[in-house]
């Protein structure tokens, strides 16, 4: 049996770290060079990447993209990280069978035509729903943004949605139906389990929780005006003294991260906030916890909800790709992306213990039977495998 060669186009890196296509990808691609023959390669424009990740057999750095800078110096480090791919791809393409990018921006699908003009397949997977497909803004609007894009990934040899509303989406945009394969999110279910007593009772010491907390909210992503948390404070405002609030992720929006300090001040809930940047050990924060809560604006298929849900926590979310999927018939609660609507979403919880808790035994069960890491692994190695055959 031959080695199958990867090349994966991820230029904000691919690892652990906080960006869901990256973490997600990576988690994937563990389990594949754990169970195959297969040869990695990454390609990224990363400061955060680990050069010497095992899982790897080379890690390629072309020039940084994930800095921060004026919209001019972001748009100027983004061509320079597209000339120098485009350079790249040119004198190694020869060295793989198949490509595959987490996401589909135009940091990934540039590079894509020129490995699809060098005969390499290319896999790639639409990660976002609104920032990916849809025109927001006038500007899109006036460019046909989504169109033009729909035409690019419809070069592609296979393109993955991760939602059933961006697969609804990819259709509707003309990209052939042959081409898109539903392939959501999934999670290790066994790293990602319900706590037990003692377990739960030491995550909570260990994040300076009270051990009495009769509920403590959690949401895990970057801090973000996308992702809402400035709602889950103004929601904890609301709610009983002895119900808390757990914030992990890194502050992507130095202005928003402010932000959320001096609400907590304001709103007289400091003392019932926690916060922490990335951990390597999130099922913790998952341990710790009892309700999950996400008022994002924008997803794709949320991993930080697939890992609460796993992880037996009920979950609160807003009606957006991944989310209504994931919560659909009786698996959590959707609200409105409003403060007041995620307080009496709790309130329900505190009033009825039972609810919250079937809410929590349905969820695992889904995700434990449709959403497990090792049966996502072994489609995603044969997917690879079939378009590298063509």
């Amino acid at each position: 049996m031959k080695t199958l060669r990867v090349l994966i186009w991820s230029p904000t890196g691919c690892g652990s770290h906080y960006s869901g296509p990256a973490t997600s990808t990576y988690r994937l691609i563990k389990r594949v060079v754990d169970n195959n023959r297969v040869k990695v390669t990454l390609v990224h424009g990363s400061g955060l990447q680990d050069p010497n990740d095992g899982y790897f057999s080379n890690v390629v750095k072309l020039p940084q993209v994930d800095v921060g800078g004026s919209s001019i110096v972001s748009y100027l480090r983004q061509m320079r990280f597209l000339l120098a791919s485009r350079s790249w791809i040119r004198r190694n393409y020869q060295d793989f069978d198949v490509m595959f990018t987490p996401a589909s921006n135009i940091l990934t699908l540039v590079p894509s035509m020129s490995a699809v003009r060098l005969g390499i397949p290319v896999v790639g997977r639409v990660a976002a729903a609104g920032t990916e497909l849809y025109d927001n803004g006038k500007g899109r609007a006036m460019m046909r943004w989504s169109s033009r894009r729909a035409s690019l990934i419809s070069k592609l040899s296979r393109i993955v949605a991760i939602s059933r509303q961006i697969e609804e989406r990819l259709h509707l945009l003309g990209v052939p139906a042959e081409k898109i394969v539903y392939f959501p999110n999934s999670v290790d279910c066994l790293r990602f389990r319900p706590a037990d007593r003692d377990e739960k009772a030491g995550a909570r010491r260990r994040f300076g929780i009270p051990a009495d907390a009769r509920i403590v909210i959690v949401s895990v992503g970057a801090v973000t005006r996308r992702k809402g948390q400035h709602l889950l404070v103004q929601a904890l405002s609301r709610l009983p003294t002895d119900v808390h609030l757990l914030l992990v992720g890194p502050v992507r929006e130095a202005e928003y991260g402010s932000l959320l300090s001096s609400s907590s001040n304001a709103n007289g809930v400091a003392d019932r906030v926690h916060r922490c940047g990335h951990i390597e050990d999130i099922q913790e924060a998952y341990f710790a916890s009892d309700v999950f809560v996400l008022p994002s604006t924008d997803e794709g298929m949320p991993n930080a909800m697939v890992e609460a849900m796993s992880a037996g926590l009920a979950c609160v979310g807003t009606r957006i790709s991944g989310i209504s999927e994931l919560l659909d018939e009786g698996r959590g609660v959707i609200v409105e992306r409003d403060s007041s609507a995620i307080a009496e979403s709790i309130s329900e919880y505190l009033d009825d213990p039972q609810l919250m808790k079937r809410h929590a035994d349905s969820g695992r069960i889904y995700i434990t039977a449709n959403q497990n890491s090792e049966t996502a692994a072994k489609k995603f190695y044969d997917l690879l495998l079939e378009v590298s055959d063509r």
